[in-house]
């Protein structure tokens, strides 16, 4: 089994496991019985229905909106990634400036004759 299979398994038992632990609480009053009263049987089925609905819901609209987001994220990166690269061009271009026109130093100052 390869990990996304693996992956995609444990997905499946967690989600699963939710599901059994909210329709569980949500519709069995009492473990008095062998099994489950007509009205809690009914209950269990809504319950998984619209737990299953919900869950399709929210993973069509995960995949409506997950391209636009990850566009986002690539137009920004895009956008840094340029932003980088002129200033290293300012930085290149100010280097060569410096190379090609040293600064002057200022003449030395003589300190050996007096004003006085």
């Amino acid at each position: 089994m390869d990990l996304n299979n693996l992956r995609n398994f444990k997905d499946f038992l967690g989600l699963y496991n939710r599901l059994s632990e909210i329709c569980f609480g949500a519709c069995v009053e009492n473990l008095n019985a062998r099994s489950l009263s007509t009205a809690e049987v009914s209950c269990v089925e809504r319950c998984c229905t619209k737990y299953t609905n919900m869950n399709h819901r929210i993973i069509r609209t995960y995949t409506e909106v997950q391209p636009v987001i990850q566009q986002r994220k690539i137009d920004e990166m895009e956008k840094q990634i340029r932003e980088a690269e002129a200033l290293a061009i300012k930085q290149q271009e100010a280097e060569a400036a410096l190379l090609a026109n040293p600064p002057v130093p200022p003449p030395p100052q003589d300190y050996t004759t007096s004003i006085f």
